[in-house]
């Protein structure tokens, strides 16, 4: 059997925006969790306010991680000001 290296052995944590790509990401080092091939998981959402449909995202996150029992906690910025980008 594969060992698990040391450094994938510590803690985990994701940052998650409810998109496609991030929940993906969250579900699959779920799945390594759980096979031991990885050490603990927790998701973060950071709550920046500068769009709307936010609230659903992080519904959508905090359902997911009830459901499979990952850790997960909410980081609320102040207003920002996003200067054009996405």
């Amino acid at each position: 059997s594969m060992t698990t290296p040391r450094e994938l052995q510590g803690s985990h944590a994701v940052a998650v925006s409810g998109g496609r790509d991030s929940m993906t990401l969250l579900w699959f080092l779920n799945i390594l969790r759980k096979e031991e091939k990885i050490g603990p998981v927790r998701a973060i959402f950071v709550h920046h306010q500068t769009r709307g449909g936010q609230d659903d995202d992080l519904a959508l996150v905090e359902h997911f991680c009830l459901k499979e029992g990952i850790p997960f906690s909410v980081q609320r910025a102040g207003k920002l000001t996003t200067g054009g980008g996405n």
